[in-house]
């Protein structure tokens, strides 16, 4: 293949992965939306559907059809022109996100400061069984399995709890920034979608706090252990 051959091709890869619709023609585009209507069970919204993929092949389209009505231009224009002015929703859905960050920031934590003292009541030795530990329950969770991690009283026990508790983390890594994105207006989708990462940041202070905070935590009540249970 020739140099221009391999940049064209690049090129068009680009394009459908900046728009896929960009270069479909109008009548299809529409007489797609009606297939999928059909199919879908969706006719009764048909309008809504044509007017969302006209948006979403060109942004400005709602300035050039007639399919839009006043209040239309309206909303769209508005969006534009304040792009953080969003319905309650879409930042119900951030806070929900960034929640399941922050948990997950705090229990790779808080792990990291129940490993200072457990070793010594489950008789680990940590020069050797601690790595193989540590590389299973690391970046660990789910809440599903978080009481049966608090009541363990062998390592056997505790690998197992830590083992399931790790089956969450994958699904919910990849689907939560995901959906945000998904559910965030291009404008605004970067800085939403990194809230992930930066409230991850947060929960791995907030397990420190509270590593700290319950590290001197005596026994009481008969409970071994107690304070890197409390974390």
């Amino acid at each position: 293949m020739s140099g221009d051959s391999s940049l064209a091709c690049s090129s068009n890869v680009n394009a459908k992965l900046t728009n896929p619709m960009k270069d479909t023609p109008q009548q299809r585009l529409l007489a797609d939306v009606e297939v999928f209507a059909r199919e879908r069970g969706l006719t009764h919204i048909l309008p809504e559907l044509k007017k969302g993929a006209l948006v979403a092949q060109d942004p400005d389209a709602y300035l050039h059809f007639d399919i839009f009505s006043d209040e239309d231009r309206f909303v769209l224009e508005d969006e534009k022109k304040h792009k953080w002015r969003q319905t309650g929703t879409l930042y119900y859905m951030v806070i929900m996100s960034s929640l399941a960050a922050a948990v997950q920031g705090m229990d790779e934590a808080v792990i990291n400061g129940a490993q200072l003292i457990y070793p010594e009541q489950f008789g680990i030795d940590t020069s050797t069984c601690m790595s193989t530990a540590s590389a299973y329950e690391y970046r660990f969770l789910t809440y599903l399995f978080q009481p049966m991690v608090a009541v363990t009283n062998s390592w056997w026990h505790l690998f197992i709890a830590r083992f399931f508790l790790g089956i969450g983390i994958g699904p919910k890594s990849a689907t939560v920034p995901v959906y945000a994105a998904e559910c965030s207006p291009a404008a605004i989708r970067g800085a939403l979608v990194m809230m992930w990462q930066m409230w991850t940041a947060f929960g791995i202070f907030f397990g420190n706090v509270a590593d700290l905070a319950f590290y001197y935590i005596p026994d009481s009540g008969g409970v071994r252990g107690l304070n890197w249970r409390l974390m």
